[in-house]
């Protein structure tokens, strides 16, 4: 289990990707890499980060990504690309947006739960 700060960078870290790679609109049928979730954690030192500045990224991050999905029609849309999670495959880009939503959403989730166990002393 991460704490709620490493959940919390994550969340950052994927919503900002999804708005910094944008080679699904500008290259045909792109291939993306995994983000390496676990070994980023360590690196970029999650747990280490100034939470306020975490949230403000975060939420800059998360207006930047309604922003773009804002003015996309459906042709853009459903263009593909091959993504790498949870296996190797073609995904829309309408599914990553819906994807980055839910992972948002499950890691809210997470965060309350590693806060109560934080807590409660046991993380």
């Amino acid at each position: 289990m991460w704490s709620p700060l490493e959940y919390t960078c994550h969340v950052r870290t994927c919503s900002a990707s999804r708005v910094s790679d944008w080679r699904w609109l500008t290259v045909e049928a792109p291939e993306f890499t995994p983000m390496g979730r676990d070994e980023r954690a360590v690196a970029d030192a999650y747990n280490e980060q100034d939470p306020a500045v975490v949230l403000d990224e975060l939420a800059a991050a998360a207006d930047d990504l309604a922003a773009r999905f804002g003015v996309l029609g459906p042709s853009e849309l459903a263009r593909t690309g091959g993504y790498p999670w949870p296996q190797p495959q073609a995904r829309t880009l309408l599914w990553l947006g819906q994807h980055t939503i839910h992972e948002g959403e499950h890691h809210l989730l997470d965060i309350r739960r590693a806060a109560r166990a934080q807590a409660a002393g046991q993380g």
